[in-house]
């Protein structure tokens, strides 16, 4: 399985560990989620997207992998869901609108020390992110591609 290159540093970046819980919002084919159990060690992975064709595929991508056991995929939209206090890692490739949006919703219900970590996206003027950097990495076309992660604490 091919995972998208820019979640390569999210272990060091976000810090994933065996005590966590990771949710993907948007999460398309479960690639993230997957990563995140199987190679970085979180105890959960849980992935949500609107798009039931796609939950299906994460499903056979996490047979295929073997980490059945450890995660879960939802369909839902994301702007309806109302409490991420599971999660202790939330990972976002949604766009400025969509982040504002659930930035409420973050900031309202994840424990202090979660962290939210977008790919390109920001959450508006009033929350700036506590870290950002950009990575050159190879893209799922075997091209190099820049890619821009933010990373906020919750505090």
């Amino acid at each position: 399985m091919l995972f998208r290159s820019w979640c390569l540093p999210t272990r060091s970046f976000a810090a994933v560990g065996p005590d966590d819980v990771v949710y993907d919002i948007g999460c398309g084919d479960g690639r993230l989620v997957i990563q995140a159990v199987k190679f970085f060690g979180a105890k959960k992975g849980v992935g949500i997207d609107i798009r039931d064709s796609l939950i299906l595929e994460c499903l056979k991508n996490a047979r295929r992998e073997e980490v059945s056991d450890k995660v879960e995929f939802r369909v839902a939209d994301a702007l309806k869901i109302k409490d991420f206090s599971e999660a202790s890692v939330v990972l976002l490739y949604l766009g400025d609108f969509l982040n504002h949006k659930l930035k409420p919703t973050l900031q309202g219900t994840l424990k202090p020390g979660s962290r939210v970590v977008s790919h390109r996206f920001l959450m508006g003027d009033d929350w700036p992110p506590d870290e950002s950097i950009t990575i050159t990495a190879t893209n799922n076309y075997g091209k190099q591609e820049e890619y821009h992660l933010h990373l906020w604490t919750i505090k």
